[in-house]
């Protein structure tokens, strides 16, 4: 390398495009440190020996003055150059890429209600660098069409269309996963929301605590004629919930999905799935404050309503996860009874039935044989029973 002369494109890039004037501003000037003892030079004659290579923080800072026919050195070694130089690069990184956060919308023909709930509730953010990355399902119905309209005006929406319908929402999340830009992921289902200040909010604590990996908030759930409030998951000075779903609405570092994903082979569950696979790994923070809403569905109108599908992935998740499970009695208690509420809704009676049993008998209670008994006596007596029990224990 000639003295004077700076290649600032070789060592930014690609991460960094534009750095030139921030180091004309900072009045420095990178290079490699070469054989030779090369130098580069700032323009105001201040130096620095080559503390950047292939990504690499090197540790000796040299800043020339000169000073009449001679030059006065002052060096700085080991964190003090590593410091100078990583608060160099954060700045540099946040100028070239604004994007802090991602919320991902996976959405299949849902169009109207996607753009009035999810969409509208992404784009209402008290937050300033973010985008919202639409990952449509192989829908049929308007919504590319629809999209349209945002993506002509509204430089922080991207649209992706999945040409086919796989059935499995793990598909849409990983694919959003892989085009975000953002440190921190939200996902959002389509037919739900997030309140203005989720971001804000969920961001300022996350970046306090470097060693959480996502938060956990309230959320207020709307069914037909009142409503309840689900508070966060529990984390606290004694530990934390195994047993989570990483379904929507939770802040995530961008990073975990560098180790673990949604499983694409998991038709029912992958939400639980993806939360024992966190929770051996990482910690999370719970926010107990109301800063999403969702939608209780009727019978019938979910996307995930009981079929063959559904019912042959029930097994599938509970063989991947027995490990977790075979010890816990009051998780392994609420599984089968959500497995058995589904056969029975599906129109697998008997098969339902019998796990509501499975049920009773991994937790053997009077609250658990209420269950048991109510569907004996129909769907409809056992539906009552869940809502007035809903209504008793809302908060």
């Amino acid at each position: 390398m000639q003295k004077g002369k700076i290649n600032y494109k070789s060592y930014f890039e690609p991460k960094y495009t534009d750095p030139k004037e921030l180091l004309i501003k900072s009045k420095f000037s990178l290079c490699k440190k070469s054989f030779s003892g090369g130098y580069c030079r700032g323009p105001d004659s201040k130096r620095l020996h080559g503390v950047i290579r292939d990504g690499t923080i090197f540790t000796h800072l040299d800043i020339a003055k000169r000073s009449g026919s001679g030059v006065a050195h002052k060096s700085f070694k080991n964190n003090k150059t590593i410091g100078y130089l990583v608060n160099l690069l954060e700045i540099m990184d946040e100028k070239n890429n604004p994007i802090k956060a991602s919320i991902i919308i996976p959405t299949y023909n849902r169009a109207k209600l996607m753009q009035e709930r999810a969409l509208k509730s992404a784009l209402n953010q008290d937050f300033e660098g973010y985008e919202v990355i639409v990952v449509d399902h192989g829908s049929t119905d308007n919504t590319e069409q629809e999209m349209q309209q945002y993506l002509s005006s509204l430089s922080k929406v991207k649209y992706i269309k999945i040409p086919q319908n796989s059935g499995i929402v793990s598909t849409a999340r990983n694919r959003g996963v892989k085009e975000a830009r953002g440190k921190y992921l939200v996902f959002i289902d389509d037919d739900n929301e997030i309140m203005p200040d989720f971001l804000f909010k969920t961001i300022s604590l996350l970046e306090k605590a470097e060693d959480m990996s996502a938060v956990s908030v309230g959320r207020i759930v709307k069914h037909t004629s009142w409503e309840d409030y689900a508070p966060p998951y529990v984390s606290d000075h004694r530990g934390h919930e195994k047993f989570i779903s990483l379904d929507w609405g939770w802040l995530i570092r961008r990073e975990v999905f560098d180790k673990i994903q949604y499983d694409e082979q998991m038709f029912f569950h992958e939400d639980a799935d993806l939360g024992l696979q966190f929770t051996e790994r990482f910690a999370y923070m719970s926010l107990n404050e109301p800063l999403e809403i969702a939608y209780a569905h009727e019978i019938g109108e979910s996307h995930s309503s009981p079929n063959p599908r559904m019912i042959k992935a029930m097994d599938y998740f509970l063989n991947k996860n027995w490990r977790f499970y075979k010890d816990q009695s009051n998780e392994l208690r609420y599984l089968y009874r959500l497995m058995g509420r589904r056969c029975y809704m599906g129109g697998w009676k008997w098969k339902g039935i019998k796990l509501f049993w499975k049920s009773f008998m991994a937790l053997k209670n009077f609250r658990t044989f209420k269950h048991f008994f109510f569907i004996l006596l129909g769907w409809k007596v056992y539906n009552a029973f869940m809502v007035r029990e809903e209504k008793k224990y809302a908060k």
